[in-house]
């Protein structure tokens, strides 16, 4: 029945002419994110951040692997394997690919205009409920990316009121391959996303006051077109992901906080999304935020072995199609220097 609902929802995707065409990408959103309520703008950095602000792969100045799976609420599979390759000088490289597949969905015939009441009676109890064909539903996309981080110098006339700017920027390109029953579609879209990174201490004068980040992602930049093998054309519209971040430095603690505020529109549809982060000694995180839906939570551990970095992070979300499990895993093969 839940496999039932989630065709529904992507048969409703491809006759509403590709409004929604590619939302399954979203549920790709590593477990940093969604144990925060899908927040992911701000603060997500390397190979995590690549769909929802390519910005942030230039943050990570080492070559790494991301790995992830989960469970979508009990109505298909996710899965991601990423690349940063972080060799360019100036520019980091990212090649990432993500999969949501529906499998066991149930092909059943109309019967409801073809026969009678006595007829479909007679037909189910002869068919039975498990004995119908099945087919699958599978969303693929493939993203190359390409960021660099700059910094500019902000002079307002007085000596003493000088200070740096982050600016990270990302372009992604995406291949996008979807199939539904018999048929299949693709298309190429592009996505551009920027941060700046505020020294919160040198514009409130304030001495310990941490970074205020903002975040700005376009995806689809003027629109993705979906050409499927039927000459039907999905066309995706833009759509705008937006937030702003307090990073709190505790130093008495040996610690940090992340405060999340993010905002994401398309067409008449928008919803706002918060989130918090609490990192301990930068090793253990714990998560929690609140989406369009629910409360969602997680943890994050970072381990190091032989002195390669291991991040494994954790996320529980609430859902009223059902609850879901997301793991996700971030190797960094080179050694800390």
């Amino acid at each position: 029945m839940k496999k039932l609902i989630l065709l529904i929802i992507f048969s409703i995707q491809l006759a509403y002419g590709g409004r929604y065409g590619d939302a399954f990408i979203q549920t790709s959103l590593p477990a940093h994110a969604s144990a925060m309520g899908n927040t992911a703008v701000t603060q997500l950095r390397g190979l995590s951040s690549v769909i929802s602000n390519p910005a942030g792969l230039a943050q990570v100045q080492q070559s790494s692997l991301l790995l992830q799976y989960s469970d979508v609420f009990g109505l298909a599979s996710q899965s991601s394997i990423g690349f940063q390759y972080a060799g360019m000088d100036k520019y980091q490289l990212g090649i990432s690919w993500f999969n949501v597949n529906v499998s066991g969905i149930s092909s059943r015939p109309d019967i409801l205009d073809s026969l009678t009441f006595i007829e479909r009676r007679n037909f189910l109890r002869q068919k039975g409920l498990d004995s119908w064909e099945t087919f699958s539903n599978r969303d693929d996309a493939i993203y190359i990316t390409l960021a660099r981080s700059y910094t500019h110098n902000i002079k307002i006339g007085w000596a003493y009121d000088e200070f740096d700017i982050i600016n990270p920027i990302g372009i992604s390109v995406k291949i996008l391959n979807k199939s539904v029953l018999e048929e299949s579609g693709r298309g190429i879209g592009l996505d551009f996303g920027t941060k700046f990174i505020i020294p919160g201490k040198e514009i409130f004068y304030i001495r310990k006051l941490g970074d205020f980040v903002l975040g700005l992602n376009v995806e689809n930049i003027y629109t993705t077109g979906i050409y499927w093998t039927t000459r039907h054309v999905d066309q995706v519209w833009m759509t705008f992901r937006g937030g702003i971040a307090l990073h709190q430095p505790l130093e008495i603690i040996h610690s940090e906080v992340w405060l999340i505020w993010e905002r994401k529109e398309l067409i008449n549809n928008e919803s706002v999304r918060y989130g918090i982060d609490f990192r301990m000694a930068d090793r253990v995180s714990i998560r929690l935020g609140r989406d369009f839906y629910n409360w969602n939570g997680g943890i994050g551990l970072r381990i190091t072995l032989g002195g390669r970095d291991l991040i494994f992070d954790y996320a529980y979300q609430a859902h009223p199609l059902d609850n879901a499990h997301r793991m996700t895993f971030t190797i960094f093969p080179e050694k800390k220097r």
